[in-house]
């Protein structure tokens, strides 16, 4: 079993502090002409999907089997080389503008974390997923989101973001605790609607009496787990079962 780690609001918001004090002295040694001010702000990459697309993921090493991440979208991969150049005008994918900008962000990698150096490398990037501890730190310009770093968890640990203290128990001891989980058991009920009933028509009822509910036959059900609401889905026949499918 893989280590949980979930980032805490007070680690994410030291990240962005770090982050902006890198900014300035970045900026500066890249002589950017931003047209507005760069923000950064940090989330847990596993909680919220991260902005760009998988084919736009590029990795960066930082040595001492430190790596980090960067995501380009198609319309902003060229933005940063148009403030370190002084152009303007429609942005370009091309692939110099995108090696320059990897350069340029591996620029301000080095200078936020300490390291000696970070480049550029052909690497597969992993996607990070809930419970890996990888922060997401966008760089934005107003609306639009310039580059996403995906920095994980040494990486945090080694800026000082993260304690090595607060390292995840290991994985015997997640093990231990996942056996004691395993068997618990849970309900989920898929359910149309509740109808109200006086004791007197609760009384009265018998079998072939129709009761009217207020749930249109396509409206989806209701799913609880052990009582509480968790979703919807809709009614139908799977091997010749009667079956739902969930849709929310």
């Amino acid at each position: 079993m893989k280590p949980f780690r979930l980032l805490k609001a007070s680690e994410l918001r030291a990240l962005e502090k770090k982050a902006g004090q890198a900014s300035a002295s970045w900026a500066a040694r890249w002589e950017l002409r931003s047209p507005g001010r760069l923000e950064w702000t940090a989330r847990d990459a596993g909680e919220t999907p991260a902005a760009g697309d998988a084919d736009r993921c590029y990795a960066l090493d930082g040595g001492e089997g430190l790596q980090a991440s960067v995501q380009l979208s198609a319309d902003t991969a060229g933005s940063l080389v148009a403030m370190a150049l002084g152009q303007s005008g429609e942005q370009t994918d091309h692939p110099v503008a995108r090696e320059l900008t990897l350069l340029c962000l591996a620029d301000y990698l080095t200078g936020l974390t300490g390291l000696a150096e970070v480049r550029p490398v052909s690497a597969k990037v992993t996607p990070p997923s809930r419970g890996c501890g990888t922060a997401l730190l966008e760089c934005r310009q107003g609306d639009c989101v310039l580059a996403a770093l995906l920095l994980p968890l040494p990486l945090l640990q080694r800026m000082g973001v993260v304690s090595t203290k607060s390292t995840p128990a290991p994985s015997a001891v997640l093990k231990h605790r996942a056996a004691a989980v395993m068997p618990a058991r849970l309900r989920l009920s898929a359910t149309l609607t509740d109808t109200p009933l006086t004791i007197k028509e609760l009384r009265e009822i018998a079998v072939g009496d129709v009761l009217i509910l207020s749930h249109a036959l396509n409206a989806p059900l209701t799913l609880r787990l052990n009582g509480h609401k968790a979703g919807h889905a809709h009614p139908g026949v799977q091997g010749g079962r009667l079956s739902v499918e969930l849709s929310k």
